[in-house]
């Protein structure tokens, strides 16, 4: 590692072709110091210069550290966007000595070169703990501010028996759940949900049958009958309610206990 430091050090004072071997590959051209390549250049990715080429069928490259206590650091990867500090990856020993948690960080707005203008974003611990602005996650994932999930996407949780439900948002901002397309296979075998639950106003069941729907008051009586897959209740009082679909194509009836604010 020290002679690979000092050629680092010595290769821009000694010209564009003084370092060059062919057996081990180690060479220094045009300005580009290569190990494992004759030819240190990078291919048309479109970026303008190349500094260091490593080329072989499985390219390493080791940081060596011996430390004595948690979080100090074993090894630095950092990028420099002019003469500012902008992310480093840091990996520091964790307290069992034997691995590493890395860090990646960026500048803080401030500009500067060291590693105060620098803030974690983003710490994974040895243990597979992420924090996402969290320094110490205690868990799998946590993060320190809020999450967006954006468009038609859903929160996906796996039930202990293994089945995954869908927790999504509608337009009125009520959450409802529903299995997830991820389990199609055993959406045959299951009734489907009818949401938001309570509702407002609208209800619909997340089917594309048509369904015979009858809606009871809790006396009994039969308050609203239509043929559909969605339910207007914002004409009704507020109370519970039972909903009955009858699915027209294979005869089988569902029924709900519906909370209608």
């Amino acid at each position: 590692m020290k002679k690979l430091l000092l050629l680092l050090f010595i290769t821009p004072m000694i010209g564009n072709s003084q370092i060059q071997q062919n057996g081990n590959d180690i060479y220094y051209l045009n300005g580009n110091f290569g190990l494992g390549t004759d030819s240190p250049q990078l291919l048309d990715y479109g970026h303008p210069t190349t500094t260091l080429t490593l080329e072989n069928t499985a390219n390493s490259i080791e940081f060596l550290g011996n430390r004595a206590n948690a979080l100090e650091s074993l090894g630095w990867l950092i990028f420099f966007n002019d003469e500012n500090r902008a992310l480093d990856f840091v990996v520091v020993r964790d307290d069992s000595g034997n691995s590493g948690n890395l860090k990646i960080r960026t500048n803080d707005g401030t500009g500067g070169t060291t590693p105060s203008n620098m803030k974690e974003r983003l710490n994974l611990l040895s243990n597979g703990n992420l924090g996402i602005g969290d320094s110490e996650p205690s868990e799998k994932m946590v993060v320190n501010g809020n999450l967006l999930i954006k468009g038609d996407n859903a929160l996906i949780l796996t039930s202990p028996n293994g089945t995954k439900y869908e927790i999504k948002v509608d337009n009125n901002g009520n959450l409802y759940s529903s299995q997830s397309l991820a389990t199609n296979s055993q959406l045959k075998n299951n009734r489907p949900t009818l949401y938001p639950n309570p509702t407002s106003s609208l209800l619909a069941l997340n089917s594309d049958k048509e369904y015979d729907i009858e809606v009871y008051d809790m006396a009994g009586n039969k308050v609203m009958a239509l043929t559909g897959n969605t339910i207007d209740m914002s004409h009704l009082s507020s109370a519970t309610y039972i909903v009955k679909a009858l699915d027209k194509v294979d005869n089988e009836e569902v029924s709900y206990k519906v909370v209608k604010n």
